[in-house]
C-alpha cells in the first residue's frame, strides 16, 4: 500500500524541480536580453575635437631636379670642406684632394699613355706613306692614260676614246680619295701631338702640386651622393618621360657616397651641385586616379617619413598618359636641401583638406531640414545648428560648436528630450 504512494511523491517532486529549473533559466535569459537591449539603447556622449580630414593619394615618388655632377681631377685622399646639404656659391671650395702618395703612379701612367699615343702617331705616318706611294703609282698610270688618249684622238679612234676616258676618271677619283685620307690622317697626327703636349703639361702641374681644390661650378646645394640618374632625370623634356622609366630606377645598386678622407680615382664622380630653387616629384598612377588631377592644379604634399616635410605645396605640371597608366609630375615648394640625398621617396598627394570640429556623420541630427548637433549642457540636451564643411567616409568636419563641447553620438535615443531654439 505504501509503495504506490511513495512513487507518486517522487514524481511530484521531480516535476516541481523541473518547473523551478525552467523558471530559473527563463529568468536568466530575460536578464541577458534586457541587459543587451539596455546596451543598445544606451546614450552615448562624446567630446568635440579639432582636427583635419583629407582626400589624398599615397604613391612612390621619384625626385627630379637640376643637378650637376663633378669628378675628381686627380686620384688621392679627399677632404670634404663643405658638408652634405650645405649651400655654396659659384667658385667656393667644396673639397681638397691630396695626391702626394700618387706621383710615382702618375708618372708610370703618363709613360704608358705616351707610348700608346706615340705608337698611334707612327701608325698614322705609315698609312700616309703607303697612300703617297699608291698616289705616285696612280699619277704614273694617269700620265700613261693621257698619252694613250692623245694618241687615240690623233688616230680618230672615237670608240676607244670613251673607254680610256672612263678609266682615267676612275684613277683621278681614287687619287682624290687617297689625298683626302692623308689630309684626315695629318689632322689626327696634329691632334695626338697636341694631346701629348697637354698630357705632359698636366703631369708637370700634377707633380708641382700636392693638393688640388675642387670648386663649385655654380651656386646651389652640395651633395656627396651620386646615383647615376643626374643627367637622365632633368626638368627638361617632361613630355617624353614615361612611367616605365621610373620602374627601371634601382638607386641601391648604383648609388655611391663620398666620405671624408676616402681614396678617390681620377675622373671618378664624387658629388653634385643641386639647384635649390626647384624640385619636382614624378609618380606613376592609374588612369582612373589621373582624373583627379589637371595641369596647374595646386595640391598639398607630404614626404612620408620626413617630419620637416609634411606641409609642402605643389603644382601639377604634366600628365603623361599611355594605355595603362599616367605619369604625374608635380613641381614642389619645399626646402630642397632636406632631400639632397634622396631619389625615390614615399609621398602623399593631398587633393583636398579641411580643418575644423570632427564628428561622426551619424551624430548629425536634422531639424526643419537644417543640420545640427545635440549638445549636452548639464542635464539638458540642446539642438545646435551646424554647417557641414567636409565629408570623409563616416566622419564630417563642421562649424557651429567649439572644441571640448559634449554632444550626443546617438541623438535618436533622446529625440523626445531635445530642446530646440524658439522662434
Amino acid at each position: 500500500m505504501n509503495r504506490p504512494l511513495r512513487k507518486n511523491k517522487i514524481r511530484a517532486y521531480s516535476s516541481k524541480k523541473k518547473f523551478i529549473s525552467g523558471v530559473g533559466l527563463a529568468f536568466i535569459g530575460l536578464t541577458i536580453l534586457f541587459l543587451g537591449y539596455k546596451h543598445l539603447f544606451k546614450l552615448e556622449v562624446g567630446a568635440s575635437i579639432y582636427g583635419s580630414l583629407e582626400n589624398s593619394l599615397e604613391v612612390t615618388g621619384v625626385i627630379i631636379r637640376k643637378e650637376i655632377t663633378f669628378c675628381a681631377p686627380i686620384g688621392g685622399s679627399i677632404e670634404l670642406i663643405k658638408e652634405n646639404g650645405s649651400s655654396v656659391q659659384a667658385g667656393d671650395v667644396v673639397a681638397v684632394i691630396n695626391n702626394s702618395n700618387l706621383k710615382e703612379a702618375a708618372i708610370d701612367q703618363f709613360e704608358q699613355q705616351n707610348q700608346l699615343k706615340t705608337k698611334k702617331i707612327e701608325n698614322f705616318h705609315d698609312e700616309i706613306y703607303v697612300n703617297n706611294r699608291n698616289m705616285a703609282l696612280i699619277n704614273k698610270e694617269i700620265n700613261e692614260q693621257l698619252n694613250q688618249l692623245n694618241l687615240l684622238i690623233n688616230q680618230g679612234k672615237l670608240e676607244e676614246i670613251s673607254s680610256v676616258k672612263k678609266s682615267l676618271d676612275q684613277l683621278v677619283l681614287k687619287r682624290y680619295d687617297l689625298s683626302n685620307e692623308n689630309r684626315v690622317l695629318s689632322e689626327q697626327i696634329a691632334k695626338e701631338e697636341q694631346n701629348l703636349g697637354s698630357d705632359k703639361e698636366e703631369l708637370t702641374k700634377f707633380l708641382e702640386r700636392s693638393e688640388w681644390e675642387i670648386r663649385a661650378s655654380s651656386a646651389g646645394i652640395v651633395s656627396w651622393s651620386v646615383d647615376g640618374w643626374e643627367e637622365k632625370l632633368t626638368p627638361y623634356g617632361f613630355e617624353n618621360l614615361k612611367g616605365e622609366v621610373l620602374k627601371t630606377i634601382d638607386v641601391v645598386k648604383v648609388k655611391t657616397e663620398t666620405v671624408n678622407n676616402a681614396q678617390v680615382q681620377a675622373n671618378q664622380k664624387i658629388g653634385k651641385i643641386i639647384d635649390g630653387s626647384s624640385l619636382y616629384v614624378a609618380a606613376a598612377i592609374s588612369n582612373k586616379e589621373a582624373k583627379l588631377f589637371y595641369p596647374g592644379k595646386e595640391i598639398g604634399i607630404n614626404f612620408i617619413g620626413h617630419s620637416d616635410l609634411k606641409d609642402c605645396m605643389g603644382e601639377v605640371v604634366a600628365l603623361n598618359k599611355d594605355e595603362t597608366e599616367t605619369l604625374l609630375i608635380v613641381k614642389v615648394e619645399c626646402p630642397v636641401f632636406l632631400l639632397a640625398d634622396q631619389r625615390v621617396v614615399p609621398v602623399k598627394f593631398i587633393l583636398e583638406k579641411c580643418s575644423g570640429i570632427i564628428v561622426p556623420h551619424t551624430s548629425i541630427y536634422k531639424y526643419l531640414n537644417q543640420d545640427g548637433l545635440v549638445v549636452q549642457k548639464d542635464d539638458d540636451y540642446i539642438w545646435v545648428p551646424v554647417k557641414i564643411l567636409f565629408t570623409k567616409d563616416s566622419q564630417v568636419v563642421i562649424e557651429g560648436i567649439k572644441a571640448d563641447e559634449y554632444y550626443v553620438l546617438n541623438p535618436e535615443r533622446i529625440k523626445n528630450k531635445i530642446a530646440y531654439p524658439q522662434g
